[in-house]
């Protein structure tokens, strides 16, 4: 199942507890059902009313995707309509040298293609999060949203680490875990199953959609997988325990 949005109103949002704007990682699966021909944006984190962001977004037509932010635009890529891809993006360790950077792909790609990459802002203080919609009421996301993952602090994720992160529901790196959004269904679009309990809010529901499954090769939320290991069994996180 996946997080539907078909106006505005449909997004998701945060005002407290927000991620600092460098040595952040952030990813997950996105599609645009409709092109709206105008701009529309997947994730925003920003500074008051627009004083500075940093957001993945599309410009005119809808569909042509980049990471733009007060300072400039890093790179660009144009999914398409009706087709869900995978995308991450970091911003730089220390927020004035290192670079912002974007990737994407389609489910079971060997690598993440390289979107490109630009020199990041000086750091500053964001405080607001948000899916499916910039500060504005305009450039929202006509589309579905799918099991996103947010970091904060420490080295900001490689893209192998990534790539791996794109195949597994739940994170694979814990470490600096800011809030883990599946965006599993309209019920519970809001939920952080972090533990961290970074909740969103959203003004009105959207829908529920893909039946009872993920994303076409997105992966699922379902139970564990156990294998034999010897005399002990092998969970899918890799941990072993005795039977």
């Amino acid at each position: 199942m996946s997080y539907r949005l078909t106006a505005f109103a449909n997004m998701l949002e945060r005002t407290a507890t927000i991620p600092a704007s460098a040595q952040l990682t952030v990813c997950g699966w996105f599609y645009v059902a409709v092109d709206r021909a105008t701009y529309t944006t997947t994730f925003d984190l920003m500074q008051g009313t627009d004083i500075s962001y940093y957001r993945f977004l599309a410009l005119t037509p809808g569909t042509a995707f980049f990471l733009n932010s007060h300072a400039g635009n890093t790179g660009n890529f144009t999914p398409g309509v009706g087709t869900w891809h995978y995308v991450a993006f970091v911003s730089g360790a220390d927020g004035t040298a290192s670079a912002n950077e974007l990737w994407y792909s389609l489910a079971g790609a060997g690598a993440l293609t390289s979107a490109g990459q630009a020199t990041s802002a000086a750091a500053w203080t964001p405080d607001r999060i948000r899916f499916g919609m910039d500060w504005s009421t305009g450039d929202w996301l006509n589309g579905g949203l799918y099991n996103w993952k947010v970091w904060s602090g420490g080295t900001p994720l490689t893209a192998t680490q990534l790539l791996a992160e794109r195949d597994s529901y739940l994170p694979i790196i814990t470490s600096n875990l800011w809030a883990h959004y599946p965006f599993l269904d309209a019920g519970t679009a809001a939920d952080d199953i972090s533990g961290n309990a970074r909740t969103l809010t959203v003004s009105t529901p959207g829908s529920t959609e893909n039946g009872g499954g993920a994303p076409p090769g997105a992966p699922s939320a379902g139970p564990p997988i156990y294998e034999q290991a010897g005399y002990r069994f092998r969970a899918d996180d890799g941990s072993l325990f005795a039977p």
